[in-house]
């Protein structure tokens, strides 16, 4: 399949290539769109979020930056964040209480068992960060 100057191709994410001002087919710089179509190598249509679609010209597009997903909240995270506000049952209240009274070396052998909830307790003790990083990551997805 022959490719758009600039090397667009039909599904590619692309967004105005012209810094701080309005573009000329009206789409704010950092909108990112979706080329649907090509009709030579010098035009491409492409679909705007509100799904209008309109031919441009591939020099005033550039590729949109790559947005990663932000991490995943593991089952040892939550827990651990039900445990500090105390809402968690039975079998993981008793969990967490053997979790925080090991020393070390029975720390390693809790983790063959309970991994993702002894990697949350050595970052919730060990980094500085952790804790509020994760209650905002836990929060802003409820």
């Amino acid at each position: 399949m022959p490719t758009i100057d600039g090397g667009f191709r039909t599904g590619d994410k692309v967004t105005p290539n012209e810094p701080n001002r309005i573009t000329h087919c009206g789409v704010p710089q950092g909108v990112v769109c979706t080329v649907v179509g090509e009709n030579t190598r010098h035009n491409m249509k492409v679909e705007f979020p509100d799904g209008r679609q309109e031919w441009v010209h591939p020099y005033r597009w550039k590729r949109a930056p790559v947005v990663a997903a932000p991490p995943a909240i593991t089952e040892g995270e939550r827990s651990l964040y039900r445990r500090h506000y105390d809402s968690l049952g039975g079998f993981e209240t008793a969990l967490w209480d053997a979790l925080e009274r090991a020393d070390s070396t029975n720390l390693d052998a809790l983790a063959k068992g309970f991994p993702e909830h002894v990697t949350a307790l050595r970052n919730y003790r060990h980094l500085p960060s952790y804790w509020p990083n994760l209650v905002a990551k836990i929060e802003g997805q409820v």
